[in-house]
């Protein structure tokens, strides 16, 4: 872990641009002055450090946030309810981000199907929003890495919208790239970038994906998210257990901490969430399904999400002994029957699609033929690393627990990633912690 977060974190430290000559706009990222190490709120470092970090963080649209809770809960659900084997992880924040672009360079009856499932009244709303969101978020200062990419590829022989895509930059830190579709060139540009913002975890998925000859433009979003526990896992605590996983028992190493924290529960699960280093408005979450309870069952369940989203559920202090496995798992998703779910629909018929601002008058012949979403997650002794990105392409044509209480997480959990104000960057479901 300790070498892969140093470079990811070297990684980070590039704008999301891409090297060759295809960039039509690039975002420019703010820089973040590092975290004082050792920390020392008395320091003039420290005091630099808060005050760039607040004049970053001071949104003019105080409600960011608004509509999240209703996004989550219902993809959730559709993404994560039919997990009864293998593993299934996503990114909220990331379809998110996708669906705002996407609401951007669409119009009609297809903009107003994107902003309804968004939860959103209308683009100036979202010209709002998405800024706040995204900067509310976005971190690089040391304490941990969380970073967001967009980016549109463009078939050379279309003319495309120049203001469109000058916004896409500036409001939505989303670059252009122009080339030909189907040649080995653009194509491995494309995949360059994904891992660059992913820092390869990825990579593997990354390599499916490419342009057809027919295809006329594609949308990427990614995230990364890196951060160190507030307090580690001690390595020779760390012994062997057994996982009793769909498919079988299985033997794995398990992360052990004995800690007074909030233990908390409810009727279908217990719980317990660990803060990252530095950031005391983040956090994972896991959640331990009863054993008559289907961990399919908890991405329904409206007393955990309320949880998770809000804070809001039944707990006591207590001395928590946890048990969690060491666990590196992905899983690749087709989001497109997701999102004609939700009521997205006509991108996908190039009949009632329409992409007109972002390609003028060129409609009737465009429309999405996939969205692919992959994540990545991995714990161990010194926290967690995970990266995810969503990929369009879009062609032409229970009971009170004890003073001390045990929380063993040997058969599969759900866990989940929040960020500032409980916005969720990642969830899943781990039914095989060896799976990937």
């Amino acid at each position: 872990m300790k070498k892969i977060l140093a470079f990811l974190c070297a990684v980070l430290l590039l704008l999301p641009g891409c090297a060759g000559s295809s960039a039509v706009t690039e975002a420019a990222y703010p820089g973040m002055r590092a975290y004082p190490d050792p920390m020392d709120s008395g320091s003039i470092e420290y005091k630099l450090w808060r005050e760039e970090r607040e004049k970053l963080r001071a949104v003019q649209y105080d409600g960011y946030e608004e509509g999240m809770e209703t996004f989550v809960r219902k993809t959730a659900a559709a993404v994560l309810g039919g997990a009864e084997n293998g593993n299934r992880i996503y990114s909220p924040l990331n379809l998110y981000f996708t669906l705002a672009v996407l609401a951007e360079i669409t119009g009609g009856n297809s903009r107003s199907q994107i902003l309804d499932a968004m939860e959103v009244e209308n683009t100036d709303v979202l010209r709002r929003k998405i800024p706040a969101l995204w900067t509310a978020n976005y971190c690089t200062d040391g304490t941990k890495n969380s970073v967001f990419a967009n980016s549109l590829w463009l078939d050379r022989s279309v003319n495309f919208r120049e203001d469109t895509l000058a916004l896409l930059a500036e409001t939505y830190y989303a670059s252009s790239y122009s080339g030909n579709m189907g040649s080995d060139s653009f194509g491995q540009e494309y995949r360059d970038w994904l891992n660059e913002q992913t820092g390869g975890l990825l990579a593997d998925s990354a390599e499916n994906l490419g342009f057809a000859e027919d295809s006329l433009l594609a949308l990427a979003s990614t995230v990364y998210y890196s951060a160190k526990w507030q307090h580690e896992f001690r390595e020779e605590l760390t012994e062997e257990g057994v996982f009793h996983a769909p498919s079988g028992d299985a033997v794995c190493d398990f992360l052990y901490m004995e800690a007074e924290t909030l233990y908390y529960y409810g009727e279908n699960y217990a719980a317990v969430s660990l803060p990252f280093n530095g950031n005391t408005d983040s956090r994972m979450w896991f959640f331990l399904p009863d054993e008559d309870t289907a961990v399919t069952d908890l991405p329904n369940d409206a007393e955990v999400s309320s949880l998770y989203l809000t804070g809001d559920g039944t707990s006591a202090d207590r001395i928590v002994h946890i048990r969690i496995p060491k666990f590196d798992v992905s899983s690749e998703l087709e989001l497109s029957g997701t999102l004609k779910n939700l009521g997205i629909t006509d991108i996908f018929d190039p009949a009632s699609a329409d992409f007109s601002p972002l390609t003028g008058k060129l409609s009737g012949k465009i429309g999405v033929d996939s969205a692919k979403h992959a994540v990545r997650t991995a714990i161990d002794e010194e926290g967690c690393t995970a990266a995810a990105y969503t990929a369009l392409r879009i062609y032409g044509a229970g009971m009170p627990p004890d003073e001390e209480v045990e929380i063993t997480f040997d058969r599969p959990f759900l866990f989940v990633i929040t960020g500032p104000r409980d916005t969720v960057l990642f969830m899943g479901i781990v039914n095989d912690p060896m799976g990937k």
